[in-house]
């Protein structure tokens, strides 16, 4: 009801219809979801802003979609100098609209859900418009690869796609959707309580939050079905740490794939007790194909690394007031007529099965002493090593200017350098070991919960022992 009225209300004051675009920069609240809907309904499209972003960012989003309203609450009214358009104020004037009479919904596959804008190379966000048509094609396959959802626990932001999967997967086939306020997700021993003693069924999050969460769950007994964790490379020591705690053990676990540009996903993975490559993304969702491709665009076997390519119903139509780079990352289906296909950057191979195995980016290959190595390849190799429970391989300036390789880690205790180095000569070219090893005790993160790489360097840790008594030559 409180939904009708809003969509009323800004489609007679505000004039929103088919591909207005409103912003709504609000407390995790369940206001947040009567905003999303009024907004849907009305026909325009969301644009979220996390009210945590540095001033430049929220500015540039507003400025980039032209909004012409914005839903927030009192605390962030008195701080918006660099918006000028209408403000609308849901913690006091949603309860003063009048009921919604006659009101009807009009929305069409083409028209847009919403924007969510990811981090940009050039410093800019980018924003990706996404349509209903894509969000119908992102829900659908949701009933045929998991259980029905009977209660999920929202953990990210509404600025990050993920969140879609999560209240739009829940509510729409009829689960209850729970939110937690944001100072109560960074406490991960409360967030273990409550979903035990709420029942949440369900959740999706990065493979290091589900990290540090699993010792709160290790305790009594655990009413979650179902774990996906997607956004980062999942850890040979966080499937292992998975299946051997007894109070999971009706818990399955999951590991999605896919761009912001393809609608929060395009393959998935269940995983199995003793699977042994935990980089794997799976295999494509309905209505998805996936290419592996060379530099000259040409299709690669199994086992050859290329980058990943997504085409199918989930591919946005390019990247909002950004003609150029739309017209180099989303082209033109080469393998199926009239289609759009989006050229990732990721790197990754075809393995035996049909399933693919997920290889980092291919903007992190650096040259290092005249030989090409990838990041992305050692990151998967190490995350294989016992005891490893997070890895993050940088290319960082030497005492005398040149780069060397920096592998970054979180695990158990005992780790040392030579038996890592050990491990990687079986698994790649001697050229690419590196021989600077930092174990921390955790990673710093992004406010979307991915590893901060421009922070590791100045956030402490301790060189690894090489393991080995040193002789003099």
């Amino acid at each position: 009801r409180q939904s009708d009225a809003l969509a009323q209300y800004l489609r007679s004051e505000y004039n929103v219809g088919a591909n207005s675009y409103v912003g709504i920069m609000l407390d995790r609240s369940e206001k947040m979801f009567i905003g999303i809907w009024g907004i849907l309904k009305a026909g325009g499209a969301y644009v979220p802003i996390d009210p945590e972003y540095p001033e430049s960012r929220k500015s540039y989003i507003i400025e980039d979609t032209g909004l012409s309203v914005l839903l927030t609450q009192t605390d962030y009214v008195f701080d918006l100098g660099y918006y000028s358009g209408a403000v609308f104020a849901m913690d006091i004037q949603l309860d003063t609209l009048a009921p919604a009479v006659d009101f009807t919904p009009e929305v069409s596959l083409d028209s847009w859900a919403y924007i969510i804008y990811t981090s940009g190379s050039t410093g800019n966000p980018k924003g990706v418009p996404i349509t209903h048509g894509n969000l119908l094609h992102s829900l659908a396959p949701r009933r045929e690869v998991y259980r029905p959802i009977s209660h999920f626990l929202l953990l990210s932001s509404i600025a990050f796609d993920s969140s879609v999967a999560g209240i739009f997967g829940t509510l729409c086939y009829g689960g209850t959707l729970s939110i937690t306020g944001k100072i109560d997700v960074g406490n991960v021993s409360y967030i273990g309580e409550y979903i035990q003693s709420k029942g949440v069924s369900h959740l999706l999050t990065v493979p290091s939050y589900y990290q540090l969460l699993l010792e709160p769950l290790s305790e009594g007994d655990n009413s979650l079905e179902e774990v996906t964790v997607a956004g980062e490379t999942c850890s040979r020591s966080l499937v292992e740490s998975h299946f051997g705690m007894a109070s999971l053990s009706g818990c399955d676990l999951f590991n999605e794939y896919g761009p912001t540009e393809c609608t929060v996903w395009s393959t998935v993975h269940r995983y199995e007790r003793g699977h042994e490559i935990p980089s794997t993304i799976g295999k494509p969702i309905a209505n998805t194909r996936i290419y592996i491709v060379n530099r000259d665009g040409g299709l690669l076997p199994v086992g050859v690394t290329g980058e990943l390519c997504i085409s199918g119903a989930g591919v946005s139509t390019g990247y909002l007031n950004q003609p150029v780079l739309s017209s180099e990352k989303f082209v033109a289906d080469p393998f199926s007529e009239g289609a759009r296909m989006y050229r990732t950057g990721d790197l990754a191979r075809w393995l035996a099965d049909g399933s693919i195995e997920f290889l980092g980016r291919k903007d992190d290959q650096v040259k290092i002493r005249g030989y090409r190595i990838e990041l992305g390849e050692l990151e998967s190799a190490l995350s294989g090593y016992p005891g490893v429970s997070g890895v993050v391989v940088l290319a960082e300036a030497g005492a005398q200017g040149d780069l060397e390789l920096v592998v970054y880690l979180t695990g158990e205790e005992g780790l040392d350098s030579v038996s890592l180095q050990e491990y990687l000569r079986d698994r790649v070219p001697g050229y690419a070991v590196p021989s600077r090893y930092i174990q921390m005790a955790s990673f710093p993160l992004t406010p979307n919960g991915k590893v901060d790489k421009k922070a590791l360097a100045t956030s402490g840790g301790e060189g690894l022992q090489r393991g080995a008594e040193y002789v003099a030559p």
